[in-house]
C-alpha cells in the first residue's frame, strides 16, 4: 500500500477527494507557474474560464483524476506552443 493511500485511509474515505484535490493542485499549480514563469499569472489562469476545456475553469477540475488530466495537458500545450 502506497504512502497516499495509507493516509487517506487513516483519514477515512471521506477525506480522500479533499486530500486528492490538494495533491492535484500542488502539482498542477507547480506546472502553472513553470509554463507562465509567473506565480500570479499561473494563478489567474487556474482561476478564469478556458476555451480549451470547453469553458471550465482549470482549478475546478481538479476534483478528479481525468480533469486533472485535462488541465495538465493544456498547460503542457502551452509550454510546446502547440495552439489550444
Amino acid at each position: 500500500m502506497s504512502v497516499k493511500n495509507t493516509v487517506f485511509k487513516i483519514l477515512g474515505a471521506e477525506e480522500k477527494p479533499q486530500s486528492q484535490k490538494v495533491c492535484h493542485l500542488a502539482r498542477i499549480f507547480a506546472l502553472a507557474e513553470e509554463v507562465f514563469s509567473n506565480d500570479r499569472v499561473a494563478q489567474n489562469w487556474l482561476k478564469r474560464p478556458n476555451r480549451a476545456l470547453g469553458g471550465a475553469i482549470p482549478f475546478e477540475l481538479l476534483d478528479t483524476d481525468a480533469g486533472t488530466q485535462q488541465v495538465e495537458e493544456v498547460l503542457k500545450r502551452i509550454e510546446y506552443g502547440v495552439y489550444v
